[in-house]
Parts: C-alpha cells; sequence; structure tokens
C-alpha cells in the first residue's frame, strides 16, 4: 500500500536516511499512526535500521534521528511486485531475469514492458522483417531506442526473453559515393574506398581523370558493415577491384583489415607510399591493433616502407590529410 517511502529508499544512492527525511515523505499520503506502523515494518523486515548514537535525548516516540538503508532486506517488495506483474502480461513476456536484478532496473525497464506488453497483445504474430526504427517505433513510440550507444533497447528485450520473437534488418547504412558514368558499362571496374571525408570530397572531384569507377565515403569504421549495401545500390556488370585509402596508424589498418575479410581490398599504393612521405605525428598510442593485421596490411609494400611503419605505428601516425588537395588529385589522374 504505502510503496512510495520504499521506492525512494530503493532509488537512493545513500546507506543513510534521516528521519526528517522519511517523515517528509511519509506525510504527503500517510498521517502520523501510518506512518509509525510503515517504520515499525520496514524495521522488523531489516530494511531499516537504527543508528543508535543517533537516539535524541529526551524523546520517547521510539524514533531515531537516522537510519542505515540495507536494500537487499527489501527483495520481497522487487518479487511481490514481479508476480503480480507477470499474471497481467502476454505470456510471451519474461519476467524471470528481474528476480536477480535491482530495484533501479525494474523500475527503468517498466514503462518499455508494459509498452511492448501493449504491442504483443494486439499483435499474434511478430514475424515480419523490420528495420530497428519500425520495431523501436512499434515497440516504444521512439523510433531510435535502439541506437542508445548502450544497446539498452536490446539489453531489455533481452531480458523480457523476447530478442528471438523480431526478425530485424541487419543495421547497413547506404553508402555516399561518386559515380563516373562513362565507365559504368565498362567489363572491369576499379572502385576507391576513403576513409576520411576531406580527402573523399577531393577525390571524387576528378573521379573523370581517375581509373576509378566509384569513389566511396568510408565514414571511418562504418564501411566494413555497409559495403555490401553498395553493392546491392549499384549492381555493376563485369568484374570488381577495390582499393583503400585510410589514416596510417593502427585504427585504419584494422579497418582495412576488416573490410578485407569481407571482400579483397588491396591498399590504394599510389596514395599510401606518397603519405610515407609526409612527416609521421605522435599520438593514437592508445589505439589498439593486432601483429596479424599489420602483417597482412604490411604484405602490399616495399621492405623500405615497411620498415618505416613497423618503427612509427606504436607512437605516431599519418593522417590523410597530411596530403593536400592538389597531391591527392594529382596521385589518383591518368
Amino acid at each position: 500500500m504505502y510503496e512510495k517511502l520504499e521506492e525512494m529508499l530503493l532509488e537512493s544512492s545513500k546507506t543513510m536516511v534521516d528521519l526528517v527525511t522519511l517523515e517528509h515523505i511519509a506525510s504527503s499520503y500517510m498521517d502520523v499512526d501510518q506512518f509509525r506502523a510503515k517504520m515499525d515494518e520496514l524495521i522488523k523486515i531489516g530494511f531499516l535500521s537504527p543508528v543508535l548514537a543517533s537516539k535524541p535525548s529526551g524523546k520517547s516516540d521510539g524514533f531515531f534521528n537516522r537510519y542505515r538503508i540495507n536494500k537487499s532486506k527489501l527483495n520481497y517488495k522487487l518479487i511481490e511486485i514481479i508476480n503480480g506483474l507477470y499474471l497481467k502480461l502476454d505470456p510471451r513476456i519474461r519476467l524471470d531475469a528481474y528476480y536477480g536484478l535491482d530495484w533501479k532496473t525494474f523500475k527503468r525497464d517498466e514503462p518499455y514492458i508494459h509498452k511492448i506488453n501493449a504491442y504483443l497483445s494486439a499483435h499474434e504474430k511478430t514475424d515480419a522483417l523490420l528495420y530497428e526504427p519500425e520495431l523501436a517505433f512499434l515497440l516504444t513510440d521512439n523510433k531510435k531506442w535502439f541506437e542508445d550507444k548502450t544497446y539498452e533497447g536490446y539489453k531489455v528485450l533481452n531480458r523480457l526473453g523476447l530478442l528471438g520473437h523480431f526478425k530485424v534488418h541487419p543495421k547497413i547504412d547506404p553508402v555516399a559515393f561518386s559515380l563516373d558514368l562513362n565507365k559504368v558499362t565498362h567489363a572491369k571496374h576499379k572502385h576507391l574506398i576513403v576513409e576520411n571525408k576531406s580527402a573523399y570530397l577531393h577525390l571524387q572531384e576528378v573521379i573523370d581523370k581517375s581509373p576509378y569507377t566509384a569513389i566511396l565515403y568510408g565514414a571511418g569504421n562504418m564501411i566494413p558493415s555497409s559495403i555490401r549495401r553498395f553493392k546491392e545500390q549499384l549492381r555493376l556488370k563485369g568484374e570488381e577491384e577495390f582499393y583503400y585509402f585510410g589514416d596510417l596508424d593502427r585504427e585504419g589498418i584494422r579497418i582495412w583489415y576488416s573490410l578485407n575479410l569481407k571482400l579483397e581490398a588491396k591498399p590504394a599504393l599510389e596514395l599510401y607510399t606518397a603519405l610515407l612521405t609526409k612527416k609521421w605525428v605522435r599520438g593514437k598510442e592508445s589505439q589498439k591493433g593486432h601483429e596479424q593485421q599489420r602483417e597482412a596490411f604490411y604484405a602490399y609494400f616495399e621492405q623500405n616502407h615497411i620498415e618505416e611503419m613497423s618503427c612509427h605505428l606504436s607512437e605516431a601516425y599519418i593522417p590523410q590529410e597530411a596530403l593536400t588537395k592538389d597531391e591527392l588529385q594529382r596521385l589518383i589522374s591518368d
């Protein structure tokens, strides 16, 4: 009946609470006798323990000025609520995970539980293939629910045992690219993937003078997951070769390696060798990479370039921006 007091205590990040705080919260929905009964109940089950040193002198109401909060003792309240909620939900929803979780997690998820239940109650079948924003909007009225960097939307569905009940398209964003229409009928196509936006914008200006049918914007590390979308977008006939140009650092090599696992993508040597004539800049020491990735990348280069990269990559890098617009455009022009 008197859940507001328990909820405040469970949601508090503190381990102690003053009597004045308890009285203030309780005064909004219970009288003095009800408050006394509630305090006796919470102390009896061990949820509140009086701090003996806080016993005021001269008071005979039995209250202490401070109480210690023992949250683990109120598990019965959460179990009681979960059990009651189970009876009201669509049978496809499972709440078992919440028996082992804290009150805050349950209260944070509870609005979503009710919204998802409303959707399931109205839809017996959930086998339609949907994109993430579509499913998020249908379930919660928030199309960005799955886009949270903490992946909270997926975590909630997993806790509810519902991940397998919905079919979601793989998250693949459209690829930005420039196309030389004069080459689309050729029997063989070369495509250049460029990691950063500024280099991409400079290079695409001279695509008609280059050997490339298409120049793609890699958008950092997004291209390995979205390259399939490019092939679906373009559907060129004939043989295709892919080349990659990124920052000369461990992250750039990691992106190339990940892309190369999906399709053979050679480093664009004319651009990388030009980049190697530029000054190494200290930084990016925290970037992670694996020796296997670097060895695969080095295999395309001359020995002197391999030795230079091996010497510097652990503590320095060369960004694509080290090459000027004129240099970039001259390097790919026929």
